[in-house]
């Protein structure tokens, strides 16, 4: 597998949550890129993921569709056998060094930043537990943790800082008052 591959692998596994297996095996027939969305069938649960396609997924899944090697599977290697699991990992780490990571990063983390992007932005854990293809919100809770800034939303929320907030009103205000 040359470099060529690699980016776009990278973009889709952050920007989708797929697990590594479900990502080697992604298919076209999964794909549907007028609809916007990736379903599949988790391999490892069967669990049926819904992930909309993002604007930077859309233009890596473009890239691979436009390759000289294309075939049933969205990543296939420049002789177009499916892309290993070794050598995407050896790769990654490669990639971690260029970008100046020292800490423990495994390509399965991307899964996890997927989900905790999701949760930071407010997204219902039932909907990332959807795209991440679980059957139970209580595994998605082990992966969507939100950041900071998500936090500091909970305080100015509290706070009476949010506009349009149920605390802000009239009613919430003499609720609280009872």
């Amino acid at each position: 597998m040359s470099r060529f591959l690699l980016a776009p692998l990278f973009v889709i596994a952050l920007e989708t949550g797929l697990s590594r297996s479900d990502l080697v095996g992604l298919t076209w027939a999964q794909v549907d890129l007028e609809a916007g969305l990736i379903r599949l069938a988790r391999r490892k649960t069967g669990v049926e993921a819904t992930i909309p396609i993002s604007v930077a997924c859309r233009e890596a899944l473009e890239e691979c569709r436009t390759r000289p090697v294309i075939g049933e599977r969205v990543l296939l290697g420049p002789l177009g056998r499916p892309s290993c699991l070794v050598t995407i990992r050896h790769h990654f780490t490669t990639a971690k060094e260029i970008a100046g990571i020292t800490r423990r990063v495994r390509l399965h983390d991307l899964r996890h930043t997927f989900a905790s992007r999701l949760a930071s932005a407010g997204v219902s854990l039932q909907v990332i537990a959807k795209a991440l293809g679980h059957s139970s919100t209580r595994t998605t809770e082990r992966y969507a943790r939100p950041d900071a800034d998500a936090m500091r939303a909970v305080l100015d929320a509290l706070d009476g800082k949010i506009p349009n907030s149920n605390a802000n009103s009239e009613r919430g205000a003499n609720a609280t008052k009872r």
